[in-house]
């Protein structure tokens, strides 16, 4: 008699970047991987499946296709779908590096990496690379080096022994950016606070698509706030001076303003009662280039035992 597997403590997380099948049939790998899932355990149907989690039959299927190709499961046909054996061994992590010349870029290109199994990032400087600081050759231990389109041809030119490692990805603002961003009114006094004057560009380019005059939008530079990640001596004043008269500042996700040190608070404090707002500007890849990350770095990883079994025959 077929052994039905229990109920599977499957969920989906919908803020994370990584498609809804590729989540389940990753759980339903780690389920196998953990013991709680054996060879010969019959799944529930694909309707059952989809009912339980709330997505669409369509999704289920996905999953167990690629289940069924990573060797995880296995299909009878007129019976179900059943439990083969353990998942692939996991091999170390795919070495990234994120490329670019502006940091705040780089720090959302590490969070959404960091959000996928089996991946490291190390953000590099393109700047460095430009004027020489940083050697070419200093890029050959990773096996991808992702940047943004504006930079492709230039990363390719700049490491040409490494132009095939190089994978570029398209950004753009995060979807809940654009709706914080549409909901700022035309007229209110804007402040930006950023590290970067590239990334105050980017965000005053968005606004001015908006229909923002951003002649007047102030600027206070972060590392005038904190440096080295402690405030600095002026820093609160400078803070303070700068909200006043202020209705909206825009700033990065990874800004001090929004998970601020004791010392910034009471200023903080008496914008928010004032009724003023602190924006998050996140800059993120747009879903089809996370896709197609994903896809790359399964690749690298599946094509690593053949590597391997090559150098051992050898």
């Amino acid at each position: 008699m077929d052994h039905l597997a229990p109920n599977l403590p499957l969920s989906l997380d919908r803020r994370a970047g990584a498609p809804a099948y590729r989540q389940l049939a990753r759980q339903v790998a780690a389920l196998v991987r953990d013991g709680r899932l054996a060879p010969g355990d019959r799944l529930p149907g694909e309707r059952e499946l989809a009912a339980s989690i709330g997505v669409a039959r369509g999704t289920v299927q996905k999953a167990i296709l690629e289940l069924l190709r990573q060797g995880v499961v296995e299909s009878v046909h007129g019976s179900g779908t059943y439990v083969a054996g353990l998942p692939p061994a996991e091999s170390g992590p795919v070495r990234i590096a994120g490329v670019d010349c502006n940091p705040e870029a780089l720090a959302g290109l590490a969070r959404q990496v960091r959000g996928l199994p089996h991946a490291t990032i190390d953000a590099v400087d393109l700047d460095a690379l430009r004027d020489g600081a940083r050697p070419a050759g200093s890029l050959a231990g990773y096996d991808l080096l992702l940047t943004t389109t504006t930079h492709d041809a230039e990363l390719r030119r700049l490491v040409p022994a490494l132009a095939e490692r190089v994978l570029p990805t398209a950004v753009a603002p995060a979807r809940g950016t654009v709706v914080e961003m549409a909901r700022i009114p035309i007229g209110v006094a804007i402040g930006i606070v950023c590290r970067s004057e590239r990334f105050r560009r980017i965000i005053e380019d968005n606004l001015a698509g908006l229909g923002h005059d951003v002649r007047d939008a102030g600027f206070l530079a972060e590392d005038t706030l904190v440096r080295d990640g402690a405030p600095t001596a002026s820093g609160p004043s400078r803070l303070a001076a700068f909200l006043d008269g202020t209705a909206v500042v825009v700033v990065p996700p990874d800004s001090p303003l929004l998970a601020p040190p004791v010392v910034f608070r009471e200023a903080l404090a008496a914008f928010a009662a004032a009724g003023g707002r602190v924006v998050p500007f996140e800059y993120q890849m747009e879903r089809g280039s996370l896709v197609h990350l994903e896809e790359a770095v399964e690749r690298i990883r599946s094509r690593r035992p053949e590597r391997e079994g090559r150098r051992a025959d050898g």
